[in-house]
């Protein structure tokens, strides 16, 4: 059983071996490679709120964040921190693009059916309002 139980690990290191980190990300957590290349999209100084996160485990958002840093990425207009996957079920907050632009938000990324990022689209001011 000793063999067995070593065989496993070194087939790992075997198959990763002498690969790059976005390679060897790929094998290991497809879903990390995936997250990376959405955060490289986007300056460091983002704004990103997370809807439809309900349909991942609420630790794929925890990775996002991971990823996502030094970028901001939220889930909550309210700052709930959501702790497990009961909680992750009745999550409902989806805000209008006038909340995203009056917190400053600049994207918008959606895990449902893959993961869809666009970017928030600040309304024209009215046309009573004054310049100053």
């Amino acid at each position: 059983m000793f063999f067995v139980g070593v065989e496993v690990p070194l087939q790992r290191l075997i198959r990763l071996w002498g690969k790059s980190f976005q390679e060897r990300q790929a094998i290991a957590w497809p879903a990390g490679k995936a997250l990376s290349q959405v955060a490289a999209q986007l300056p460091l100084d983002a704004k990103v709120y997370l809807e439809d996160a309900q349909t991942q485990p609420w630790w794929v958002y925890a990775h996002a964040v991971y990823y996502f840093y030094p970028r901001y990425l939220t889930i909550s207009m309210t700052d709930h921190y959501y702790r497990s996957d009961q909680e992750f079920s009745i999550w409902n907050e989806y805000p209008d693009e006038a909340w995203l632009v009056s917190n400053k938000f600049t994207h918008v990324m959606s895990f449902k059916n893959g993961i869809h990022l666009r970017p928030v689209i600040p309304t024209a001011p009215s046309s009573n309002a004054t310049a100053r």
